[in-house]
């Protein structure tokens, strides 16, 4: 298969025995009567004789590796399992689908939704699909594949959708170094992370956030009460309102809350929003402490003695914020992109997806070894970016010792049960040994 399509028909036979097949055995079509049960695995390399017969002359091992396709069940509308009709592959392909305008009932175009970036992101971002390890996406109209189906079939073709999971933890893989990369050449631009860092270094000496709050409870026992007292969201209230009473004025602990309710002032309607979510009692429990965290911010923007300069006296600090805000959006968009390519990239491997797709090389050539090898470090590697998937990783290491050794999947069901029993074997064997010589000591 060569850019999606057909280009060549390399065996028909019941046997197979060459490892290597390069020859033309008939026109390339495929053609089956309805009835007929179908099945289909793809595969990154040609099989070897041994994996075409692996698959051949057992239907268990067929029905284990392969995707079983029914055509008799499926319907000319709406597809059926593995199989998409035209009008869901002019919706599902991706190479179609962005190639076709989007109209709405009435039959009027709709403009294709622009993705929403933060400022500043690569612009890699906007291209289409331009995650792929290997770029192979081309926009392409729907007649450009219609077009190779024989003429007695226009109207009685399927289009049979291909699992590729290697293929999809590549692109994956792929994609991930991208956000590194991006990440790398920001961090790689001094002036620009120099302006942030000292931004942000200016910012912590008088915002409150989660940071300055626990190190702040660390050393003031009232804000630590305040944070033991209050949940996540109570405390974002408490935020928002130190940041709103920095530019305007409100109630204190001591004013009539009732007189403040009504008034127009965000300060006042950001203090009445962190009033609403502690509650009277907690509010008067805590205010004191609510009230010296103010205290201290206004401090540091407009100095705490008469005379005294404060930030807001030495650097332009709308900007700054502006700028601040704007390079932590960046960053916040880039490392949330990275941990959901991460955790997709854990769920294929932990859910099995590389180890039942890898099943087709053959571990008796020495080129198809060192290929797996290969594949399996690119879907693996950078792949745990905190404690938590690593310990996810070991977990599943440890329940499927076939895992561990490379290889050991490519061997047919009975030939895995056996080495498993062996492998357990060998872990009980080794466990005893371990802890003979504290037994001996138990016996003296």
């Amino acid at each position: 298969i060569e850019q999606g399509q057909i280009s060549k028909l390399l065996w028909s036979s019941q046997e197979v025995a060459s490892d290597s097949r390069t020859a033309s055995v008939g026109d390339p079509h495929l053609v089956f009567v309805r009835h007929h049960t179908l099945y289909a695995s793809y595969s990154e390399i040609q099989w070897t004789a041994y994996k075409c017969s692996q698959v051949l002359k057992d239907n268990t091992e067929r029905e284990r590796l392969m995707q079983r396709i029914e055509p008799a069940g499926a319907c000319p509308v709406k597809g059926g399992t593995d199989l998409l009709s035209k009008q869901q592959a002019e919706k599902w392909l991706a190479e179609v689908a962005e190639n076709t305008p989007k109209t709405d009932a009435k039959g009027v175009t709709l403009q294709a939704p622009v993705k929403a970036l933060p400022e500043g992101a690569n612009p890699q971002e906007r291209q289409p699909y331009g995650w792929e390890d290997k770029p192979l996406f081309q926009e392409t109209a729907i007649e450009a594949l219609t077009s190779q189906v024989l003429g007695p079939y226009q109207n009685d073709y399927l289009f049979l959708v291909l699992r590729d999971d290697i293929g999809v933890m590549r692109d994956l893989a792929s994609a991930q170094l991208k956000v590194a990369d991006w990440i790398e050449q920001w961090s790689a631009d001094d002036a620009g992370q120099r302006q942030y860092l000292t931004g942000a270094y200016i910012q912590s000496l008088y915002e409150v956030n989660p940071t300055r709050l626990e190190a702040l409870s660390a050393t003031d026992p009232e804000v630590e009460a305040l944070k033991e007292d209050t949940t996540s969201e109570q405390q974002a209230a408490i935020y928002e309102h130190l940041q709103a009473r920095r530019e305007s004025g409100g109630p204190s602990r001591y004013d009539d809350v009732a007189f403040w309710r009504n008034s127009p002032n965000p300060g006042v309607q950001a203090w009445f929003r962190m009033y609403d979510a502690l509650g009277d009692v907690k509010w008067q429990k805590h205010a004191k402490a609510i009230d010296q965290l103010e205290r201290q911010s206004k401090d540091a923007l407009y100095g705490d003695k008469i005379g005294q300069r404060g930030i807001d006296d030495l650097v332009n600090r709308a900007d700054m914020e502006a700028f601040v805000s704007q390079q932590q959006q960046l960053l916040n968009h880039w490392h949330q992109r990275l941990a959901a390519i991460r955790e997709d990239r854990l769920h294929m491997i932990t859910g099995g997806y590389f180890h039942r797709a890898a099943w087709y090389y053959d571990f008796e050539q020495n080129a198809q070894i060192q290929q797996r090898l290969e594949a399996e470090f690119v879907c693996v590697a950078a792949l745990c970016g905190n404690r938590a998937a690593t310990e996810k990783l070991a977990a599943f290491l440890e329940q499927n010792p076939l895992t561990v050794v490379p290889g050991l999947e490519t061997l047919t069901l009975a030939d895995q049960l056996d080495v498993s029993k062996k492998l357990l074997d060998l872990s009980n064997f080794s466990i005893q040994v371990a802890t003979a010589q504290d037994s001996l000591a138990s016996v003296n």
